[in-house]
């Protein structure tokens, strides 16, 4: 509203307007998604209460990162569960988490980065879980803070893990059509 100038009630009719969309095409792909984020109101907060609590979905096609000793008794506002599905794991972080606990878990998260991407821990930890409300005023929240550095971990590890699954049929046939057109022959070995 402040960035574009919309009322809330054009905003609130966009949205009714894009929901069969969503419905149809965002939805849908939660089933096959590695990782699903949603902030949320906790139970009993009011509307001026500006703290988001987190929940993370991570589905086993991730590797699991090791929370033991982060998750004690003494660490309010974080924990981990089983989620509905066998395969699923479920971070909640609340919104008024402690900000100690907070950098347990974001330097539990720095310890799982690969060697190659430890360089961005120079980042002062205030600059993760930043934002910008809706008169442009920068805020932080402890919560965000985890997401955003658990995010990045899981997107640099998907780079490095990203495998290219092809029949056999299909690869030999691209291995053909490249020698048919002349081009040079690369030494893949089939996955």
């Amino acid at each position: 509203m402040a960035k574009r100038g919309y009322t809330r009630e054009q905003v609130m009719t966009e949205i009714a307007a894009r929901e069969p969309d969503v419905a149809a095409y965002i939805t849908p792909q939660r089933r096959f998604a590695d990782l699903i984020v949603r902030f949320y109101r906790p139970e009993g907060s009011g509307p001026g209460d500006e703290y988001l609590s987190v929940r993370i979905v991570e589905r086993a096609t991730l590797p699991q990162l090791n929370l033991e000793g982060v998750l004690g008794d003494s660490c309010e506002g974080v924990r981990l569960r089983q989620g509905e599905d066998a395969d699923e794991t479920v971070l909640e972080i609340h919104g008024t988490i402690d900000p100690m606990a907070v950098r347990r878990l974001e330097d539990r998260i720095w310890e799982h980065f690969d060697a190659r991407h430890r360089h961005l821990r120079h980042l002062a930890p205030d600059q993760f879980g930043e934002f910008t409300d809706g008169v442009l005023r920068t805020h932080h929240t402890d919560p965000l803070a985890p997401v955003q550095l658990l995010l990045v971990h899981r997107i640099l590890s998907a780079q490095k893990s990203m495998l290219l699954k092809v029949p056999l049929s299909v690869h030999e046939e691209m291995i053909h059509a490249q020698r048919r057109r002349g081009e040079a022959v690369h030494d893949y070995t089939h996955v």
